[in-house]
């Protein structure tokens, strides 16, 4: 696989040696983006390459990984993507409290290599078919929309055609009702002239 067919993966932990061992383990499947804490994780999650998928430790200092899912969330400019907690330090509150802040799964301290890439290759179907769906709806949207602009141009050309119609018919009924001098019926006397004039006689 080239580097180009990788999903991008943000790594963020606060200690190298866990980067080190995760990164042996990830880099020949993804792209691996790599913050050390919070706020860098957080720049790097809304900027490209937009990470397809991120695994980040709970426990940090500054911004833990409760508070990171909790601004991804809510920031509408990040887009949508799935997030793996790890910690070595699990217990039934934290654990509600990740989920409820937006984490996707949660994996303990140390994890099991294999088990670690079937999470994340079942993640990204999720992903995967939350990104072709939302695909969908936009086209529906965009199908949509085009219909009803050629409802509103057709709409549009008819009231423009019935305009021009009323328009011609008052005009015509306007020369209709005009004053114009009213013709002389021709009565046999004006016959007789007209015939005599045109024989050349002498009226």
């Amino acid at each position: 696989m080239n580097a180009d067919e990788k999903k991008v993966l943000l790594l963020v932990d606060d200690t190298p040696a866990n980067i080190q061992i995760m990164n042996a383990i990830l880099k020949d499947f993804y792209r691996i983006r790599i913050a050390t804490n919070g706020a860098k994780a957080l720049d790097l999650a809304g900027s490209e390459p937009v990470p397809d998928l991120i695994l980040l430790d709970v426990m940090m200092p500054g911004m833990n990984g409760v508070e990171f899912c909790r601004k991804v969330r809510a920031d509408p400019t990040i887009p949508f993507t799935h997030l793996v907690m790890l910690t070595s330090h699990v217990n039934k509150e934290l654990t509600i409290a990740a989920l409820d802040a937006g984490a996707n799964d949660f994996m303990n301290k140390p994890f099991d290599r294999g088990e670690l890439l079937a999470r994340l290759r079942a993640l990204w179907s999720h992903v995967t078919i939350r990104r072709r769906d939302r695909s969908l709806r936009i086209a529906e949207t965009v199908s949509l929309g085009d219909k009803r602009f050629v409802a509103i141009l057709e709409f549009e050309r008819q009231r423009f055609l019935i305009g021009i119609t009323s328009q011609s018919v008052s005009l015509l009924q306007a020369l209709e009702s005009s004053q114009l001098p009213p013709k002389v019926p021709a009565t046999s006397t004006n016959r007789n002239e007209n015939a005599r004039e045109n024989n050349g006689e002498p009226s």
